[in-house]
């Protein structure tokens, strides 16, 4: 921006661009409130400094906008990438079954494949046992001091 080092953000750059629209108008009113106070020159005989002032005020609006299609364009970006993600959870887990619960990832060595079609960890099978069943590792790993078992 005109008098700055980088873009200061979309508050301080619209404050920079009321005071150089300020510079525009050679700090006059356009209905001067007291008798004391200057008026807006007409156009034509505006000061260097208010000439100088207005080609500021374009520059500052132009870092706007670009700074707008900036902030845009990442918007857009982010939003697309979040909606294909969701997209792609949504047709994982239409595909896991026909129900639309997607299918667990169960370890083969912590839980087995169980007894049945309806055997599952939480549960078990209630046909069978009715308890949640362990594989042969995980047992191992659940009774510390027997022979391959944790300790």
């Amino acid at each position: 921006m005109s008098g700055t080092a980088e873009w200061l953000g979309i508050v301080e750059a619209a404050e920079l661009l009321n005071v150089r629209i300020g510079e525009w108008h050679d700090f006059g009113y356009l209905n001067p409130p007291a008798p004391g106070c200057k008026s807006i020159p007409p156009l034509g005989e505006r000061s260097a400094e208010a000439i100088k002032g207005g080609h500021c005020a374009v520059e500052v609006i132009d870092e706007i906008i670009a700074e707008l299609h900036s902030v845009r364009d990442q918007l857009v970006t982010e939003m697309r990438t979040d909606e294909d993600i969701r997209a792609a959870r949504v047709d994982a887990m239409l595909a896991g079954d026909r129900t639309g619960r997607a299918a667990q990832a169960r370890p083969e060595w912590l839980y087995g494949s169980g007894c049945c079609e309806r055997w599952t960890p939480e549960d078990g099978c209630p046909q069978h046992t009715g308890r949640p069943a362990m594989s042969l590792k995980a047992r191992e790993l659940d009774r510390p001091g027997e022979a391959g078992g944790a300790r």
